[in-house]
Parts: structure tokens; sequence; C-alpha cells
């Protein structure tokens, strides 16, 4: 059991470790520290000055003392922290990489990693650790095959794992997890493929099923891509779609039309259009394809969302809320970036705000870049 000098000693450190945190060098002045100290921890002076004493003797502070062995007045005194407890996580993960012949680049490659493994076992963690070492070894064999199904084939059968752990702490131990898709890159075609008079890239699968349906898909070919992952949020249906055309590795599917005319001969029309919401993301993806497909311009189908971004009441912010926290202005290259840009600087307008009618009305256009009003 602790004597009532041990007490005072920790309490006397912990007074000191608090009132230097905020700094950072841990350093305070000791003018008015002994009558803070016997204020706040103990009357006791000859007390506090021993507990002192106690803590520079074992390294946990650093000061210059008068002659009766309290900090010299007009001085410094030095708090050395105390060490943080690792967590038991982490201290298992360390446990599981050395019991598997983890090498110390492992150790620190993978450290981050403790975190997930909340209720694991070392015995579970070590084989985890086995399987992302395998991966490491056999990642050039699985390139390009989807995450979850790499994750299932290496990580204890679980498809979510892989996504689970930090990626920069898989690169650093030398797993780029950026060569597995997030999900099969499928894109679906609908509408008229075989004598269609222009196609038109659809960012997102609702606007896609909106346009499909609509009387467009009787002259109109219309491409989207999805796929089944693990979790997918709005903003990465444009991306996926921008990859596979500058990959050419999607696997295409038909939706409402018997065509199975080839994607290449499909994205080779002479005339074809983008169609996203009109935002700074938007069109980073048009200016993106764009530069894979020279051809490429902004549908007309920009028009009413062009008119509804003027309006107040049917305009958003970029905004948490909205979920386009996060995008940024960028320097438009193309003649059709340049001219929106401005518009969607501050505001924006999702593509799902053009209903069916008002594609109805702009099929007649081919829904081409058209014209309108600015």
């Amino acid at each position: 059991m602790p004597d009532l000098h041990d007490i005072l000693v920790e309490r006397v450190y912990a007074w000191l470790v608090r009132k230097t945190k905020s700094s950072s060098s841990n350093k305070m002045r000791t003018s008015g520290l002994m009558t803070a100290l016997m204020r706040d921890i103990s009357p006791d002076r000859i007390g506090v000055r021993v507990a002192l004493r106690s803590l520079r003797e074992v390294g946990s502070v650093s000061y210059k003392s008068d002659i009766s062995g309290e900090p010299l007045e007009g001085s410094m005194i030095e708090v050395v922290p105390p060490l943080k407890d690792e967590p038991q996580t982490l201290k298992n993960w360390k446990a599981a990489l050395f019991l598997e012949g983890g090498s110390q680049s492992d150790m620190d490659a993978l450290s981050p990693l403790h975190s997930v493994f909340s209720g694991a076992t070392v015995e579970q963690m070590q084989a985890f650790f086995s399987g992302l070492r395998r991966l490491r070894h056999e990642q050039a064999a699985w390139y390009g095959r989807p995450s979850f199904m790499v994750s299932a084939a290496f990580l204890c059968g679980s498809a979510k794992a892989l996504s689970m752990f930090d990626k920069t702490a898989l690169r650093i131990f030398g797993i780029e997890v950026s060569q597995f898709p997030a999900r099969p890159p499928y894109i679906v075609i609908g509408g008229n493929c075989e004598t269609s008079r222009s196609v038109v890239l659809i960012e997102n699968p609702v606007a896609f099923e909106t346009a499909v349906q609509s009387k467009a898909g009787e002259s109109c070919a219309f491409l989207c891509t999805f796929g089944h992952g693990l979790s997918i949020s709005a903003s990465e249906h444009g991306n996926q779609l921008a990859s596979v055309i500058e990959g050419s590795t999607g696997i295409p599917l038909y939706r409402n039309t018997t065509s199975r005319r080839p994607l290449h001969e499909i994205l080779g029309s002479q005339r074809i259009f983008f169609w996203g919401d009109l935002d700074m993301e938007g069109l980073r993806i048009f200016e993106r394809i764009k530069n894979r497909l020279p051809l490429l311009e902004l549908s007309a189908l920009y028009e009413p969302m062009i008119n509804s971004i003027r309006d107040p009441i049917s305009r958003h912010e970029y905004l948490s809320l909205t979920g386009k926290i996060g995008q940024r202005p960028f320097e438009a290259v193309t003649q059709a970036g340049k001219l929106i840009m401005p518009m969607c600087t501050k505001y924006a307008v999702d593509q799902e705000t053009v209903s069916t009618q008002d594609i109805n009305s702009l099929a007649e256009n081919g829904l081409d870049f058209g014209s309108f009003s600015q």
C-alpha cells in the first residue's frame, strides 16, 4: 500500500503534467510554483519540496534549485509526460506479427491496423497477418479483381476486411489496394443501341433509369455504370464510369434493349454526350472522360439544371447535408467546362431534378449540348 509520501509525489506529478499539457515544451515558470502547489496539493511545504526532489531524482522533472532545494524562482521547470499505455489491441497485434515472423518494418507499417481488431484473439490476428503477407506476394496475379473477392480469398474468408484496413498502411507494407476495384466494373446499356442518333453517358443509375424509360430511348443509347460492392456513394458512379472508359474493362449488361452491339462501337459514336450532376465533381468527371473520348460534349439535359441553378429555391450549396462537401473548383480546359464552371462554383443541382417530360422534350434535338440562354 503506498505511503503518504508516494501519494504526495503522484499528486504533485499529476498537477505538473496537467499544468504543462498545453505547452509544446512541457515547461512552466517556477514563479509562484511552491505557493500554488501548497494551495492545490498540500500545505506541507517540506513535503511538497521532498516530492519535487523525488520526481527530479527519477527524471520525471528537471529544474534548478535554490539553497533550500526548492525550484529557483524565475527559472523554468520541465515536466516529462508520462508514457501512454499501449491499447491492448496494439499489444496483441504486435505479438501476432512477432509470432508469425513479421519483420520490424512490417510492424512499423501495419501498426495502425490494430484498431480494427477489437475483440480478436492473437491467433485470429496471426491468421489475418499471414493472409496479408500472402497477398503482398501474390497481388500481381490478382490485379483487377474486385477487392471483396481478393479479401475473401486471403483474409480469413471475409469480403469486407480489406476495405476496413488503412490504405496508407497497406501501401507502406507493400500492398497497393487501388489495383483491386471496389466492385465488378459493369456498364449497363439501354435505349436504341442499333440506330441511335446519339449516345449519352450518364453519371448515376437513377438518372439512367429515368432516361431509358423515356421516349428518348427510341432514338438514343444510354450508358451508366453500377456494381455490387461493399458500399458506394453517389459520387463514385461517375468516377467508376470514367475508370471503365479509360480502361475499356467494363462488363456490358443490356437493359431495355434487345441489341448486343459491342461497347467499343457504341463509345465510338460521332455524337456522344455526357450527363451528370451540375456541380464541380460532375464537370471534373466530364473532362476526365473527354480526355479519352475527344468527341464527347455535354448533353442538352444540362439545360433544365441550368434553369434550376438560377432559382434560389431549386439549388443547394456544397454541404455535408447535400453530399457535396469537399468539392473544389478547378481550372477547366474544355470549352464546355469553362462555360459551365462559373455557374456551379457556389451552388449545385443534381441530375435527378430532370424529369421524364424534360427528357422527352429535349429528345427531339438528339440530346446534344444544344443552345440555352445564358
